[in-house]
């Protein structure tokens, strides 16, 4: 197999000279000795740069499949409730809604104290 055609095989995007590099070694590598370091190596280095996570409510939605009748139908009620949903987790996180809820809090008590309560 030609040098390019393996160059060409890679999925990931490696820069060219580390590409060489790597091709230039496994033609000298004939009994494996340095395949399973290099195996080794790569898996380290994809471990820092990939990270696997769960899908999100809306990947979920997405492939979400069964048996029962109107599956678009409730597929398209509940993207309303995660979008509601996520617009209220996005609204609660923000340091705006707690200083005007702190806000709220102190001109209510404040409101409390001023007021006679016997009359």
């Amino acid at each position: 197999m030609h040098k390019d055609e393996r160059i060409r095989r890679f999925k990931f995007e490696l820069k060219r000279a580390r590409a060489e590099e790597m091709i230039n070694w496994t033609d000298k590598d004939v009994f494996g000795n340095k395949k399973q370091a290099y195996i080794h190596q790569m898996q380290q280095k994809n471990k820092s740069l990939l990270q696997t996570t769960d899908k999100d409510e809306l990947e979920k939605l997405d492939v979400m499949t069964d048996r029962w009748p109107c599956l678009d139908c409730r597929k398209a009620v509940k993207r309303v409730f995660i979008y509601i949903h996520l617009v209220a987790k996005y609204t609660i996180e923000t340091p705006l809604f707690e200083n005007i809820t702190i806000f709220i809090i102190i001109s209510n008590s404040l409101a409390m104290m001023v007021d006679d309560p016997t009359g």
